[in-house]
């Protein structure tokens, strides 16, 4: 029917025999008539087949002009079959003309059928349905006007492969193998394990580079949210880091010299810790180091003692306090720094008022509550 033999392998020009009398032939409403493309001219047989314009020949190149070719058909599987025994296509369509139509449509138009408008089943090592772009355009797009996905990858049920596969095979793209955006209001990706029993990470991510496996930025500047976020209602953590090498398992960088966040935050509204370290040395601080239950309290004559107020949680028969003079005084020191259980009250005695009645003296005692 048509010889494309001396086409390129991509961006095609059909000769001017090409049949463009079945460009736009429609195969009888059935998905089943596009999922068997996989067929042959020899099928059709010698006979010519009767148009609604004239007689179809095989073997040449006919032209309908401006009217379409339509072939319908009753039989429960196929309208069409294709065959190339020679190594080529079974079937080349193309679009000539500076049209925003597609090449081929396929469609299921019943309403409760729930068959593929289009099926390719490749047996061998190939890829069954395969799309190339060399314009600006995606070489596969999916698109979905309803609450169904657009593009869906899966392994039928019985397979062993990935759902879905995206590579970069040229060293020098630097572009993502993978992109996903949204002007919606959901995730631009979601991931999810519904097999109770795996244990398999819901996203794996690798490099065998010097990069990132993942990297998270927010955009707008306006926006408070955290790049990355971890939820977890097991018993598990929410976000893990693990180094098998010699580097950090967790690593938190503050770039904006004018920030005062903080690299590395832990919140609880439990009665566990914010922040847990464990092992051989459990805390490494380099730098300043700030507690809030901390503080400075003076202490003036005629006292000899004074109660803080200690911020967050109340304290404990088993809270600790360290308090310690500030300003030496000959025969003045802390006696005892007490705090009191089910309060936020810490009381610190001296051991002697600090000064006379003709000389009165004020002495700072810092604090530190822990526990």
């Amino acid at each position: 029917m048509h010889n494309d033999s001396d086409s390129s392998s991509h961006g095609e020009t059909p000769s001017r025999k090409a049949l463009s009398r079945r460009a736009a032939l429609r195969l009888g409403g059935s998905a089943a008539a596009v999922a068997g493309v996989a067929t042959s001219a020899a099928v059709l047989g010698a006979n010519p087949a009767n148009a609604a314009t004239g007689t179809m020949v095989y073997g040449t190149t006919m032209n309908s002009g401006t009217a379409k070719t339509e072939l319908d058909s009753t039989h429960n599987y196929e309208t069409m079959r294709l065959y190339n025994s020679g190594g080529g296509r079974a079937l080349y369509a193309n679009t000539g003309s500076a049209t925003s139509a597609p090449c081929i449509v396929a469609q299921v138009s019943h309403p409760g059928a729930d068959g593929n408008a289009l099926y390719a089943e490749n047996n061998g090592t190939g890829t069954a349905v395969f799309g190339a772009a060399f314009g600006g355009g995606p070489g596969v797009r999916g698109y979905s006007t309803v609450a169904n996905a657009g593009v869906q990858g899966d392994d039928g049920g019985v397979g062993l492969g990935n759902g879905v596969v995206a590579n970069v095979f040229n060293s020098a793209n630097n572009s993502a193998a993978l992109v996903a955006s949204t002007i919606g209001g959901g995730s631009a990706v979601y991931a999810q394990i519904n097999n109770a029993s795996s244990g398999a990470a819901t996203i794996n991510a690798q490099t065998n580079g010097t990069g990132n496996a993942i990297y998270g930025t927010v955009g707008n500047p306006a926006s408070s949210a955290p790049s990355i976020v971890g939820t977890h209602n097991g018993t598990g953590a929410s976000v893990a880091g693990y180094a098998a090498g010699t580097g950090i398992g967790v690593s938190g960088t503050v770039a904006n010299a004018a920030s005062g966040a903080a690299a590395v935050q832990g919140v609880t509204i439990g009665t566990g810790p914010a922040v847990q370290a464990i092992g051989t040395r459990a805390l490494d601080v380099q730098g300043v180091a700030t507690f809030d239950r901390s503080g400075v309290v003076s202490i003036g004559y005629p006292n000899k003692s004074a109660t803080v107020v200690v911020p967050g949680a109340v304290l404990t028969a088993t809270s600790v306090v360290i308090a310690t003079m500030q300003t030496g005084l000959t025969g003045v020191y802390i006696s005892s720094a007490t705090p009191v259980a089910g309060t936020n009250d810490v009381v610190i005695t001296m051991s002697k008022k600090p000064g006379t009645a003709t000389l009165p003296k004020t002495v700072s005692v810092a604090w530190l509550v822990i526990g």
